[in-house]
């Protein structure tokens, strides 16, 4: 073989720094030790500045030395990051036109059929995950001879996209860290396993997983985590799983091998609020688990039902107060911008939110998040004619220094970039919800004077907030930058003074928060 080298870029860019690309990181393990392929790991180029990445861009490409020894260039997606992905493919294909470009991961693997179509700098698209039909593309890319498999999508040859087989827990192979190195992460990386049972309507995991859940055995678990800290000396991770407490037998039996070994570890994971009680919060934090995720995404119990969450909201508010009580470093996340979302569901969210503000100890993380229509959901499918683009780019995806061709995509093709657009709500304004994602991200650095704010009797503080929005809407500013600190804390200071204003209270409290906030 003297094919002997991969490159491999990554989703990872800008505010994604402190994540690892786990599949990656799985393909270069494997491409080493089974094809005797040398892989470099690399992120996509951004500007530090906010200014176009079109330097950056030119800049990453210019230092890969490509000759005949590289046999292609693999970018894993996600929808976050897209347009860069493509246009750092663009400028790699221009440059060496001979070497095949390959995409994969879970935003390439959904709208697969499309970008193969449309891109001709794009040669093939994996489809799903990857371990299982990797042979076949190393052998098609060697012989420069297309194959039909499930899983795999060539330009070269007509096919349909089909995903490839989902891969047993059996075969999950030990990842060598080495492939990649971020020293911003603290926590070491590992795949507990893959897959989610649920089927929110918002979200993508269900697709790409087919709903399939499973989890690495517990020993294999364990012998992972071991092995880590031996070869890293590092004892605290982040156990990848869509869901880890989806079985609490795994969960128990994990927590419990934890104990009786003595291994001393810290330990992150998600899970669902209705999958954990006292006893496994307890269990789990014994073992080592420091930091929890927990997904909310509304605090009304009307659209739990409506969007597929199904959780019972009192319940979840009562499970977070229960792991900040024992000690965990709690993150919380909300979603807002659904398109049947009324303006009472909306302000039942914003009270969640403040309800959470009261808690002491609360949330370490509070987040609300502006809704990301995810392709190939039920939430899009079903609201695709309302999907609408303003050009507004929230902190939360790549959009601070788009080039002119990266815009250009965007606002041309919503199908392949559906979490820059936005789905219409009847009731609620876009400007409404900008000013809310705005305000509210602001709350949790305030925690303590909304959680007073909002005990306060007589008054409902959600619906105060909102009708303060659907009054002032976009006219602070239309683009929402938070690295724009100054100003954008100055312009919430005024709007936060002018809510305090319209609070029912004693003149003498109001005007003593007010003078406060006159220092900040």
């Amino acid at each position: 073989m003297d094919k002997k080298n991969a490159v491999l870029v990554s989703y990872i860019y800008g505010q994604f720094q402190d994540d690892s690309p786990l599949g990656l990181m799985t393909i270069s393990t494997i491409l080493r030790q089974k094809y005797g392929i040398k892989s470099i790991i690399t992120d996509l180029p951004g500007s530090s500045d906010n200014k176009s990445a079109e330097p950056a861009i030119k800049k990453f490409t210019d230092k890969i030395a490509a000759d005949d020894a590289i046999l292609f260039f693999g970018f894993s997606t996600i929808c976050d990051t897209f347009p860069r992905s493509l246009s750092t493919a663009k400028e790699l294909k221009r440059k060496y036109p001979s070497i095949p470009v390959v995409f994969g991961g879970p935003h390439a693997s959904i709208v697969a059929q499309h970008i193969i179509e449309k891109y001709d700098f794009i040669d093939v698209v994996v489809i799903g995950e990857a371990e299982l039909i990797i042979d076949s593309l190393i052998k098609s890319l060697l012989t420069r001879n297309p194959v039909k498999t499930p899983g795999l999508l060539f330009k070269k040859l007509s096919s349909t996209a089909q995903f490839a087989p989902l891969v047993p827990v059996s075969d999950f192979i030990s990842i060598d860290y080495s492939t990649y190195n971020n020293p911003k992460n603290a926590r070491l990386i590992i795949d507990a396993g893959r897959g989610c049972p649920y089927s929110c309507t918002f979200c993508a995991t269900s697709e790409f997983f087919k709903r399939r859940f499973r989890m690495k055995n517990t020993n294999v678990l364990i012998a992972d985590i071991k092995r880590l800290i031996n070869e890293n000396r590092i004892t605290c991770f982040k156990l990848i799983h869509d869901m880890f407490t989806t079985s609490r037998k795994h969960v128990e039996e994990f927590c419990s091998k934890i104990i009786e070994e003595k291994i001393n570890i810290k330990w992150r994971c998600s899970s669902r609020t209705d999958r954990i009680d006292k006893k496994l919060l307890e269990s789990m934090y014994s073992a080592g688990c420091d930091e929890i995720i927990f997904g909310i995404e509304t605090g009304s119990q009307r659209m739990q039902q409506e969007i597929g969450k199904n959780l019972d909201v009192n319940d979840a508010l009562c499970k977070v107060k229960l792991a900040c009580d024992i000690g965990y470093k709690v993150t919380v996340s909300y979603i807002i911008g659904f398109p049947s979302e009324s303006r009472q569901d909306l302000i039942d969210t914003i009270n969640s939110v403040l309800k959470l503000c009261q808690l002491q100890p609360g949330p370490e993380n509070l987040s609300v998040g502006l809704l990301f229509p995810l392709p190939a959901t039920p939430l899009l499918n079903q609201n695709y004619r309302d999907l609408a683009y303003d050009g507004f780019m929230h902190d939360a995806i790549c959009g601070r220094d788009l080039t002119e061709w990266e815009r250009e995509e965007i606002s041309s093709d919503k199908s392949a970039f559906s979490v820059f657009y936005y789905l219409k709500n009847k009731d609620i304004s876009r400007g409404t919800y900008k000013y809310l994602y705005w305000f509210l991200y602001y709350i949790p650095r305030f925690r303590r004077l909304f959680g007073f704010l909002h005990s306060l009797p007589g008054q409902d503080l959600g619906h105060l907030i909102t009708e303060q929005a659907i009054k002032k809407e976009d006219k602070i500013f239309s683009y929402f930058n938070r690295y724009n600190a100054l100003d954008s804390k100055r312009a919430f200071i005024k709007e936060l003074s002018r809510l305090i204003s319209n609070l029912s209270m004693p003149s003498r409290i109001s005007n003593k928060f007010l003078s406060r906030l006159s220092h900040h």
